[in-house]
């Protein structure tokens, strides 16, 4: 199952507890470009995050054995209609959204349908949407981990999975702000992985965490993360 093997990614960064992902993938490879076409060493992470980049990634999942279980114990969101488009102008998503998220893993739109998720290997409260056991969007904020050491850890964890045929880093904008960008393709399910490391405007030793996992037909989630933002007024 893809969160199994996106958990065992983020607890070998070694970041504080640990970080997670979840859901499952399958699909074919999206027709959109969704990064770099060279593949990075983990030597060249510095290099390569210190020239500015206009690609953006896909996540997606590895596929589950189950679908994920889902809960209705929140009360949901306002529903409005829109357009969200990344920053690179590849991704817009057009129809019902929902604000998720709060003020200690901060917000991001999200497709109306998408659902709260809760993962049994969760142990340090992430904020997690899916829409059936492959498309899933995940929140989070570390304190005690600089976006920079961040990144190297998870490029370094994701290095070294297996069927990680590409994995590419990037500076991308999030939401208005500078962000890390990881990349991943898995070859065994031909799915996706993007994660954002976004500085935390208010403390150089904390980042949040954006992570998209998804099908093909679900790339126009990558739009959703232009809403970005650590805090709601």
């Amino acid at each position: 199952m893809q969160k199994k093997r996106v958990f065992a990614a983020l607890l070998a960064a070694g970041i504080l507890l640990g970080l997670a992902g979840c859901g499952n993938r399958k699909a074919s490879a999206p027709e959109k470009k969704m990064g770099k076409e060279d593949q990075t060493t983990a030597v060249e992470v510095t290099e390569a995050l210190e020239t500015e980049s206009e690609t953006t990634g896909v996540t997606t999942a590895q596929a589950a054995e189950t679908e994920p279980e889902t809960t209705a114990e929140e009360t949901e969101p306002e529903i409005t209609s829109g357009t969200l488009t990344d920053a690179s102008g590849d991704f817009t998503y057009t129809g019902e959204l929902k604000w998720v998220g709060d003020e200690d893993h901060g917000y991001l739109q999200v497709p109306a349908d998408y659902t709260i998720f809760h993962d049994v290997d969760d142990q340090i409260g992430l904020v997690q949407y899916c829409k059936g056991p492959y498309n899933v969007v995940t929140l989070h904020r570390f304190t005690g981990a600089p976006v920079e050491e961040a990144t190297q850890n998870f490029y370094a964890s994701m290095e070294a999975e297996d069927n990680c045929d590409k994995l590419e880093v990037a500076k991308v904008q999030v939401g208005g702000y500078d962000a890390n960008q990881i990349y991943a393709y898995y070859s065994d399910t031909a799915q996706y992985l993007v994660v954002w490391l976004i500085a935390d405007p208010e403390d150089d030793q904390a980042c949040y965490y954006l992570a998209m996992e998804f099908t093909q037909d679900n790339a126009d989630l990558v739009g959703c993360s232009a809403s970005f933002t650590p805090h709601r007024d």
